[in-house]
């Protein structure tokens, strides 16, 4: 039997493999996808720091949005003196 956080870790590069074929994620696999929990997502999406949308009281947030918002906050993107 694996240890509980090694099925974790496989399960979420299942999620981000998946999450990479499509164009909207809901809260939770956005969420893996960006390696932080769905509160921080929230936060995330209440500052406006990041677009989404709602759908039949389901947020969901395009992956595009996502990888640009990483992008931004990547160590490259802003470079310490």
């Amino acid at each position: 039997m694996k240890p509980k956080h090694i099925e974790k870790i496989q399960q979420r590069s299942l999620i981000v493999d998946a999450a990479t074929k499509l164009t909207w994620l809901d809260r939770p696999t956005a969420a893996a996808y960006m390696g932080i929990g769905t509160t921080y997502l929230d936060i995330l999406i209440k500052q406006q720091s990041l677009p989404a949308s709602k759908i039949g009281g389901r947020v969901i947030v395009k992956r595009q949005d996502i990888d640009e918002y990483l992008r931004q906050c990547s160590p490259t993107a802003h470079r310490l003196n």
